[in-house]
């Protein structure tokens, strides 16, 4: 058994009474409820995360500028996003803005 802390109160009524307060064991057995109760607390954290980051909706002129990387063979020579060759200069960090 581990040891015990003795606590003296300031209280005038309890004075001169000690009260010993045990530290709880390292070896003392976790109820089997509890694995349970987590394994309940952490799935709906995870359903909840994967409720709350959703896939951006595709923008249609993104799926036009893919449509248009593929049949056009620019892959051939460029990389985005690591697919593609490495001929022609990395195209997935380039950035148009909207409108030029």
């Amino acid at each position: 058994m581990l040891p015990s802390c003795k606590i003296r109160t300031a209280d005038a009524s309890v004075r001169g009474v000690r009260t010993s307060i045990s530290r709880p064991s390292l070896l003392t057995p976790i109820p089997e409820w509890y694995f349970l109760f987590y394994y309940v607390v952490f799935t709906f954290l995870f359903i909840s995360l994967r409720t709350v980051v959703k896939m951006p909706v595709t923008d249609p002129s993104v799926v036009r500028g893919k449509q248009l990387y593929q049949t056009l063979g620019c892959a051939a020579c460029h990389r985005i996003h690591g697919e593609g060759e490495m001929i022609g200069p990395e195209l997935s960090s380039v950035v148009r803005p909207a409108g030029r």
